[in-house]
């Protein structure tokens, strides 16, 4: 996540900012146009995040910056300005945007109208740029709320304080909600690790079904957690509660076992806590009920790199 203090001062001297210099080359902006273009037709549900609108942002800013250092100004705020003009168009539906995304449309909107009564080239430049920059800081804003909210919930967790530690988690993954969209590795790791820490909350208060879809969310978010040497356990101030928790879990594992969701979930733990050959049937049986299930693929790459997921059961065909 971009970081904003003393270097975006000193890069406001520059529509591009200190990272794009004034011998730099502008990219293809066909190339870049392109790129923009599919990443909002890749929004999951056709919406909006903040994630979503700064990432087209930087790209455009990755053609605009050199160009405007280049002396094409005319260039930069026109780049700018389709920019704004797509995103505004591609999620104009009420439906189509998170409620903080939603406000920085409606910044894109006013910035579109106030530069279509302009003939100022650098002045419609600035004020398309400075949408980008606010929406930049917004989504910093939303980074740091997400990392203390996780804070606090290990902090409760580490008091056995599960329900505060659920809440606090939810807080926490509701702003990483709204910085999907953003490459993953400009997101916080902090950030990205708060749904594995909600799904621990969660299987404290033995709701396994919605700790095992915040494992999936975790491993799409951190899909190298695997190759790290964790143990879930830590996050349990007396162990031996850990320990009755994790028999409850495979005792309903074993009571549910079409439940795709509990037996990847035993699975996690069971890896996560050093046992990881006990872990591979509920990965292996996880896959089995449901192929398609990417975490599960994920972990069992764990024991065998080239591994293949059973193909998906063809969809019935009508009879006649």
């Amino acid at each position: 996540m971009r970081r904003f203090g003393i270097a975006l001062l000193l890069g406001l001297f520059f529509v591009g900012g200190v990272a794009a210099m004034a011998d730099d080359a502008p990219p293809d902006a066909a190339v870049v146009r392109k790129q923009i273009d599919e990443l909002i037709a890749a929004a999951p549900n056709h919406r909006a995040t903040l994630g979503r609108l700064h990432a087209a942002m930087a790209l455009s800013i990755s053609f605009g910056a050199p160009a405007w250092n280049a002396h094409d100004h005319e260039g930069c705020a026109d780049f700018y300005i389709k920019t704004g003009e797509s995103l505004v168009s591609a999620f104009a539906a009420k439906d189509n945007a998170t409620a903080p995304a939603r406000k920085v449309l409606d910044n894109l909107k006013s910035a579109l109208d106030k530069v279509k009564q302009s003939n100022d080239v650098e002045a419609n430049a600035w004020t398309m740029r400075f949408v980008f920059d606010k929406t930049g800081a917004l989504l910093s804003s939303e980074a740091d709320r997400s990392a203390r909210m996780m804070a606090l919930g290990l902090e409760v967790m580490g008091r056995s304080q599960f329900d505060d530690a659920v809440d606090a988690f939810s807080e926490a993954v509701d702003s990483l909600h709204e910085l999907e969209g953003e490459p993953l590795e400009e997101i916080p790791l902090e950030c990205r690790f708060t749904p594995l820490v909600q799904a621990d909350a969660l299987f404290a208060r033995k709701h396994y079904k919605e700790a095992a879809a915040a494992v999936e969310e975790g491993l799409r978010f951190c899909p190298d957690v695997p190759d790290k040497d964790v143990d879930l356990s830590k996050h349990f101030a007396d162990p031996a509660v850990y320990k009755l928790l994790l028999e409850d879990l495979r005792d309903a594992a074993e009571k549910n076992p079409k439940d795709a969701g509990i037996q990847m979930l035993t699975g996690y733990q069971l890896y996560f806590t050093g046992q990881k050959e006990k872990a591979k049937p509920f990965f292996e049986k996880t896959l089995e009920l449901e192929p398609r299930d990417a975490g599960a693929k994920r972990m069992m790459e764990q024991y065998d790199p080239n591994h293949k997921a059973p193909a998906a059961p063809a969809d019935p065909q009508p009879q006649a």
